[in-house]
């Protein structure tokens, strides 16, 4: 769509998993006004057993970009007076959708936290075909300790995360 390359090292950690997978600047059904490296097409369903192993081990979850990422994006762009002039932590950015989305819409300062580093690397390249600032973190207590506003998309889907849902609350910053 876009002519630009994907990003070297998303591409090269994608094809470690699928190499016949490009990734590819797509626009978003929901969101059209971004874009994210998305996988250029869904993965077949008679993956070989070694493959299909290795993608349930570590699924690249970054490579897609989940409806509930999308929904929130466009409800941060449709009211920017929730997090204008805040710092927002978005929790899990996979893709970086949310985070985008805080960006465009004005937070001061938007941070993307996640455990997995291909997620921050993801966020950040996406946040550079997008042309806004994502600070990275892979340190939950310390982006709580800053957060004025709080999102979280798709991690909720895993039961394992809903302990998160305590921290947030802690934490005293409004959710979404």
């Amino acid at each position: 769509m876009s002519g630009q390359s994907a990003p070297a090292p998303l591409q090269a950690r994608l094809n470690r998993l699928l190499p016949d997978i490009r990734l590819l600047a797509t626009p978003l059904p929901l969101v059209p006004s971004i874009r994210l490296w998305l996988l250029d097409r869904l993965v077949d369903e008679r993956l070989d057993p070694e493959v299909a192993n290795a993608l349930m081990e570590t699924p690249p979850y970054w490579a897609l970009c989940w409806a509930s990422g999308q929904v929130l994006a466009r409800h941060l762009l449709a009211h920017p007076d929730w997090l204008r002039g805040h710092c927002v932590v978005d929790v899990g950015p996979g893709s970086g959708v949310v985070a985008i989305a805080a960006a465009r819409a004005g937070a001061a300062r938007v941070i993307a936290c996640d455990l997995d580093p291909d997620a921050l690397e993801a966020t950040a390249a996406n946040a550079r075909l997008n042309g806004v600032t994502v600070e990275l973190s892979d340190d939950l207590s310390a982006c709580l300790a800053q957060a004025q506003r709080i999102t979280a998309a798709d991690i909720l889907y895993d039961r394992d995360n809903l302990p998160l849902l305590a921290r947030f609350q802690a934490s005293g910053a409004p959710v979404l």
